[in-house]
């Protein structure tokens, strides 16, 4: 991760509820949850609540931001959350779509939502293949093919993403 800027990424701290019975995975996406948390120090205000955005509506839900680290499903958890709004992610173009920087940076995606990895605790959200498009209300835009070795042009493409649909983006509707 890093910003577009060139400068460090910010994260903050957030809550699971433990009445969320959804685990969130590291690198999972994450929306607002209703519920605020506890701080874990017991000091101080509570933390604003988050969960797992496995439950989002591609295209329309608002995203905090991601999760550095994993919390297990119906677990009081705190999640350090990378949600400054020109962050620059990795990600895997799901599917069999030869992704390449001629035709696909620059365009917009949707998140394609995946359970995680219950062994390695790493998420499994990627970029959905069959949304890349010029269209303008959809969650993520692809800025470079990622120059990771052995990554390269062409079908399940590791791809450097911003998130569109932020829920602190000028403009966004309240959540």
């Amino acid at each position: 991760m890093n910003r577009d800027s060139g400068g460090p990424f910010f994260s903050r701290e957030y809550g699971k509820p433990a009445s969320d019975t959804v685990a969130i995975f590291m690198n999972d996406l994450v929306l607002k949850a209703a519920l605020s948390v506890a701080s874990p120090t017991g000091l101080g205000n509570p933390v604003p609540g988050c969960k797992s955005a496995q439950a989002a509506t591609p295209g329309t839900s608002l995203y905090q931001g991601s999760s550095i680290n994993f919390g297990a499903a119906s677990t009081l958890t705190t999640h350090l959350v990378v949600d400054s709004i020109d962050t620059t992610f990795i990600a895997q173009v799901d599917g069999a779509l030869a992704v390449t920087t001629a035709s696909h940076v620059g365009k917009n995606a949707n998140v394609a939502i995946g359970t995680g990895n219950a062994l390695t605790k790493q998420s499994t959200f990627g970029v959905a293949n069959g949304s890349i498009a010029t269209t303008a209300g959809l969650d993520l835009r692809i800025l470079r093919v990622c120059n990771i070795s052995p990554n390269a042009e062409g079908a399940n493409a590791i791809v450097e993403v911003t998130i569109l649909k932020s829920e602190f983006a000028q403009g966004s509707a309240g959540v």
